[in-house]
């Protein structure tokens, strides 16, 4: 090959690019340039409107491609029935217009051929909205919504057509006629492929479930929906990640319509692969923390089944191990290497530490009566402080217990520095004050008609004023209250009440007027106690005559229990509460030791103590289900061979304590089977909650009870097999008048004149 000169190669790349540049040139003088573009024939849709959707602008090489391009965005708008281009000459180039032709409006929308449901209900489900350009697009779009809703209540055949009629050159009406068609059911999931992983588990997780008459009709299960079966989907294959089957496949599912049309199978297509089992589990990046200390997190363990869930509570278990010292941006991924010949995976955890943050300014907002110091003096961390992650978690559960607001979020925001972080507490407030006239119900008290007037944030300042009134058959109650929580903005609570009550109990009518107060301090995150004085004066009347014989008894365990009375006591709480949601708890505890005094030096004329354990542990499960546990013990002392009022004593039986059991009835009776109450008294209660309707907070109970109370001379022996003991399930209700319980408790060691069960019923009023 011969080889080219130096200076002749130069010449000849010279020549090259002169004769480059002068093609590009003379095409340029081929293509003019655009000097002007004009829009016409729209009047509703602006002007700038339209030419932000236009690539070419002036100045520009006129391009076809550019122009279809630009005619193409023009009806992607969905305004345009039609879009026209012209092009003249104009100041040395070209004037381009772009000419369209408007759709006409919608005057109204409506629903023919819909006899089961209601067109109010469709209209939800529609977004087109009165006198906007018609867009034939968006009129499908709201077609595929209706059948997708129609499909969900049931109706697995609808059709819905469009109809659009014209009512003039500028204006339609849009029809949505619609073919309903029968109902159709769920007769049948089937699942096939599946040989490690039983049918009845799969189905567990699934929302999609055939139809069973009634059951269906108060789940709202039973029926074909399309977005709840895709989900379904995802849930089958969460079920096999998570029992270390990650070659899971599973195929497109069948619907099958029967030839009557009233009933769908369902068959599910699923490759199950092999399982899969930890080799080696590694933590790689970490310098904060040693690998013992996050190996303390891990769960997962070499020789396990493989669980996704179970890495991502590794992760997030470390991940708030680094919030906890201020490394409030730390990521962990997962590495997993499966060796596929010998079914076991490889997983390394790569940790991103980040920097350490500190709080710099928390920002509150959306509380337009609540004060900010009542919102930042729940503030588990100050302004200039290390961010906690357990201290935010800490943080939303007081501001959610506070009641005042229906939702609360925490934002940690990174501004300016790596090393600072901004907290947005952002809160919408709800109503706290309420004037009511309702009534309530309980299998002790019965039908009761209840008056109140509340304001749960007085003033904004986080304190609670009630002054209420209750009237029933048997029971009459007035009580004044007021509570402070954060006297002199300490974390001191100051409550004081006023009240007069008159109660019908089982052979005796009770009259009581008096008054008390309390004061509490909170201290660390969930500790607390309480100092508080009662002081009640106590009449009783009606006595039946077994009862008053009794009490007129020498060295009787009622001797004294009916005499008018003075009560004046203290009483000493200490607790720990780390409930995450006071009303409907799922997880956390809540643990007592409660004392009370009452002495002649007090100016009682009874002398007795009390004391109290009380412990509840709640502990959540998957689904939104929770475990609870319940104890009590306690105990009554009579000091100076003192009378024991009759209402100081401890009643056992009932919704609150042992359930199927009448009130009082587990525990020392009278000659005339009457309850007297006893000066002991141990509780256990195991309960199982599940939701049934979420979205009405509804929820299902199952439970264990076991109970007594022991009489006069008793002290603190413990007679387990006395223990009255019963099960049963009900229904809870989270309603706006307050937690209703519908609960039928089945007593297991009936004596021979008792009840087998019986229903509890018990309502709040409304507030």
């Amino acid at each position: 090959m011969n080889e080219i000169p130096f200076k002749k190669l130069v010449v000849l790349l010279l020549a090259a690019m002169l004769l480059f540049a002068a093609a590009a040139f003379a095409q340029e003088e081929e293509s003019p340039k655009v000097t002007d573009i004009q829009i016409s024939g729209n009047k509703k849709v602006e002007t700038e409107t339209i030419r932000t959707k236009l690539g070419m602008k002036v100045g520009d090489v006129f391009s076809p491609s550019r122009v279809r391009s630009d005619v193409s965005n023009l009806y992607k708008m969905g305004y345009f029935s039609d879009v026209q281009v012209e092009a003249d000459g104009y100041a040395g180039g070209l004037r381009i217009i772009f000419k369209v032709v408007e759709r006409p409006i919608i005057r109204s929308f409506d629903f023919e051929g819909n006899a089961k449901l209601e067109s109010t209900k469709l209209r939800e489900k529609v977004n087109l909205t009165p006198y906007s350009v018609y867009n034939p697009a968006l009129v499908s779009e709201n077609v595929e919504k209706l059948k997708l809703f129609y499909q969900s209540e049931g109706y697995f055949n609808a059709e819905v057509t469009p109809i659009i009629k014209q009512i003039s050159d500028k204006e339609v009406k849009v029809i949505f006629r619609v073919n309903e068609g029968g109902k159709v059911y769920i007769s049948k999931v089937v699942f096939v492929g599946n040989e490690k992983m039983s049918s009845r588990k799969i189905r567990k997780v699934m929302s999609t479930r055939k139809h069973i008459f009634l059951w269906s009709w108060v789940m709202k299960t039973g029926t074909y929906k399309l977005v709840e079966f895709s989900q379904d989907i995802e849930r089958i294959k969460a079920l096999y990640y998570n029992n270390g089957y990650i070659q899971v496949n599973v195929g497109e599912p069948q619907v099958v319509l029967s030839e009557d049309k009233r009933y769908l199978t369902i068959t599910i297509p699923i490759q199950e692969g092999e399982q899969f089992r930890y080799r080696n589990i590694d933590i790689k990046g970490n310098t904060v923390f040693t690998k013992e200390e996050l190996f303390k997190g891990i769960k997962s363990e070499p020789g396990e089944v493989m669980s996704r869930d179970q890495l991502k509570e590794d992760i997030v278990g470390m991940t708030d191990l680094y919030g906890s010292k201020g490394y409030a941006f730390a990521s962990i991924s997962p590495v997993v290497n499966p060796d596929v010949d010998a079914r076991l995976v490889d997983v390394s955890f790569e940790v991103f530490e980040g920097d350490k943050v500190f709080v710099n300014r928390i920002n509150i907002s959306g509380n337009t009566k609540t004060r900010d110091k009542v919102i930042r003096r729940e503030m588990a961390f100050n302004e200039g402080e290390i961010y906690d992650s357990s201290s935010l978690k800490t943080t939303y559960e007081r501001l959610k217990n506070l009641d005042f607001f229906e939702d609360v979020e925490i934002v940690p925001n990174r501004k300016g520095e790596k090393s600072t972080v901004d907290l947005d507490v952002k809160v919408k407030e709800k109503s706290t004050g309420s004037f009511s006239i309702g009534g309530g119900y309980s299998t002790i008290d019965r039908l009761v008609a209840i008056g109140e007037v509340t304001q749960n944030n007085f003033l904004g300042l986080g304190q609670k004023l009630t002054f209420k009134g209750q009237f029933g058959a048997r029971r009459q109650n007035y009580v004044l209250s007021w509570v402070e929580p954060w006297l002199l903005d300490r974390p001191i609570s100051l409550s004081v009440d006023l009240f007069k009550e008159e109660r019908v109990a089982d052979g005796y009518t009770k009259h009581s007027v008096g008054g008390g107060f309390s004061l509490g301090r909170r201290f660390w995150t969930y500790y607390g106690v309480t100092g508080s004085y009662l002081y009640s004066r106590d009449r009783y009347t009606d006595v039946v005559q077994t009862l008053l014989d009794e009490s007129h008894k020498k060295g009787s365990s009622l001797e004294g229990a009916f005499d008018d009375t003075t009560i004046s006591k203290v009483g000493l709480n200490l607790y720990r509460d780390s409930r995450d949601n006071y009303i409907d708890p799922r997880r956390g505890s809540r643990n007592s030791l409660y004392g009370e005094l009452s002495s002649k030096f007090l100016g009682a004329e009874s002398s007795f103590y009390k004391a109290i354990a009380d412990t509840l542990w709640c502990f959540p499960f998957y689904w939104d289900t929770a475990f609870t546990l319940h104890g009590r013990a306690g105990y009554i002392g009579i000091l100076n061979n003192s009378s024991l009022p009759q209402d100081e004593r401890f009643f056992v039986g009932g919704i609150s304590t042992v359930r199927g059991v009448d009130w009082g009835k587990a525990g020392p009776r009278a000659t005339d089977d009457r309850p007297i109450g006893g000066l002991s008294e141990l509780i256990f209660n195991a309960e199982y909650t599940f939701p049934l309707v979420p979205s009405i907070k509804l929820r299902g109970v199952t439970f264990f009870d076991a109970g007594d109370a022991y009489g006069f001379g008793d002290g603190l022996s413990v007679k387990t097999g006395e223990l009255k003991t019963s099960v049963g399930a009900g229904f809870r209700w989270q309603s706006p008048m307050g937690m209703i319980r519908l609960e039928y408790g089945h007593v297991l060691n009936r004596g021979p004149d008792e009840k087998t069960g019986k229903w509890e019923f018990s309502m709040g009023g409304m507030f």
